[in-house]
């Protein structure tokens, strides 16, 4: 049996830097494996049940490298690797949207050309077999930002690391693990779908229509709509990734094809409690990564009832990803959104502390906030990132947080013009929140 690598590990990859890398495969029980590059090699025997698993030290950031894989009867080598910045783009349609379908795809992007950029998109599987049923060698690939290649970039996906690269100059490697319209308790571990979204899961379970869920897997290689090999060009995607219709129109649309109407109605192995998290996630991770950009949430308000559960449903798929990252520091980028179907309907504080006002008074400064209901709160000693000035000199102070207004008192009270400041400076670190834990905006006044 020849050594091999998880499908992710191929030539013209990103890997991450300045982390150790995990590399992981396949080969004979027993076997010496050794993985070489950038000058750095670890070795590891493979298991008995035919896996293995090593750790790599951390490499530099490089835009050529090549990996070798050694074992005692065969050898493969990865080429043009790039080491940089990896990123996880994941959550369902708003992430997975493609370029293709961008405002300005057709005026600017297709002659757009870097080979720092680089894309891989995780096969969309939700059952076992799936990849049998149907062709996926078009998916599961690296792709450099090209011409050739640019429509099958995730839109955001592309927008960050566009920014990024030119910002830090280095390579950057995003991996999409998205998947349109899916809920939350398909991106978490299936116990804890079924604890947490409980309607969720009842409603697919309905729409099983009697039938335990191997049976209806072994239905699902007949349903055109479970053939994500190719899933980019489908005629729903055409007709609703372009633009935005109504739900009238997108249900004329059903009603025109009924064969779609009827799948959509139908259960979906997406759907399934744990099952991308079963079939993406876990085949994903352990990966080395810098972080993950969540963008998920609308389908969680389809199902009335479910809206209320989706803070700990999102804080779950936190900690079952950082647990599949063996990572509990894995960073989160979260995209806030708003209703879809409708409002949650709860009076909960959503906004920054924003300053509404400062009063003087002799020596005292008070500076009362909006959006601070409960008090404000301050992570450390002291307020970061504060200043009071008049002209140019610095006026020393000590302050108080008094609910929702900071107390600054001042050595004298002979000052002419004063300004405030917070958060303003090239760089600053925000330690002032309310107590939805939300950061207080910055800004310069003056009294």
């Amino acid at each position: 049996m020849a050594v091999k690598v998880a499908k992710i590990f191929q030539s013209g990859m990103v890997l991450q830097r300045e982390m150790p890398v995990r590399v992981w495969g396949y080969g004979k029980p027993d076997e010496k494996i050794k993985v070489s590059i950038q000058g750095e090699c670890a070795e590891t025997l493979v298991e008995a049940d035919g896996r293995w698993s090593l750790e790599l030290p951390p490499l530099a950031e490089s835009s050529r490298e090549t990996m070798v894989i050694v074992c005692e009867t065969d050898q493969m080598e990865l080429k043009d690797i790039a080491v940089g910045e990896v990123f996880v783009a994941a959550g369902q349609s708003n992430m997975e949207f493609w370029l293709k379908y961008e405002k300005h795809y057709q005026e600017i992007l297709p002659s757009y050309e870097n080979q720092n950029i680089r894309f891989y998109d995780m096969p969309k599987l939700a059952y076992d077999g799936q990849e049998k049923d149907f062709d996926y060698h078009k998916v599961g690939i690296w792709r450099k930002a090209s011409k050739e290649n640019l429509a099958y970039f995730s839109a955001v996906g592309f927008y960050f690391a566009k920014k990024l690269e030119k910002d830090l100059s280095v390579p950057i490697g995003i991996i999409g693990c998205n998947w349109g319209g899916t809920k939350s308790l398909a991106w978490m571990r299936e116990d804890h779908a079924r604890e947490i979204q409980k309607e969720q899961t009842e409603d697919f379970e309905i729409k099983l229509n009697g039938r335990n869920y191997g049976e209806f897997c072994r239905t699902c290689g007949n349903n055109p709509m479970n053939d994500t090999g190719n899933s980019t060009w489908n005629p729903f995607n055409e007709f609703i990734l372009p633009q935005t219709p109504s739900m009238d129109e997108i249900m004329d649309f059903l009603r025109s094809d009924q064969k779609m109407g009827s799948v959509m109605e139908a259960a979906k192995p997406q759907d399934a409690p744990g099952m991308l998290y079963r079939h993406m996630v876990q085949r994903l991770a352990p990966y080395t990564v810098r972080a993950i950009l969540w963008y998920q949430g609308e389908s969680d308000d389809e199902i009335d009832g479910t809206q209320k559960n989706y803070k700990k449903a999102l804080d779950t798929i936190k900690r079952d990803w950082r647990d599949a990252w063996e990572n509990p520091a894995l960073p989160f980028f979260i995209v806030q959104l708003p209703g879809f179907y409708s409002w949650f309907g709860c009076d909960i504080l959503a906004d920054a502390p924003r300053l509404a006002g400062i009063k003087r008074e002799g020596r005292k400064l008070t500076l009362i906030f909006e959006n601070a209901e409960g008090g404000l709160f301050v992570e450390g000693d002291k307020v970061e990132a504060f200043s009071v000035t008049s002209g140019e000199d610095e006026i020393a102070y000590t302050e108080m947080i008094a609910g929702e207004t900071i107390i600054l008192n001042l050595p004298s009270d002979r000052y002419d013009r004063l300004t405030v400041q917070f958060a303003c400076d090239g760089w600053y670190r925000v330690n002032l929140y309310n107590q939805a834990g939300i950061p207080a905006i910055p800004f310069k006044r003056t009294c």
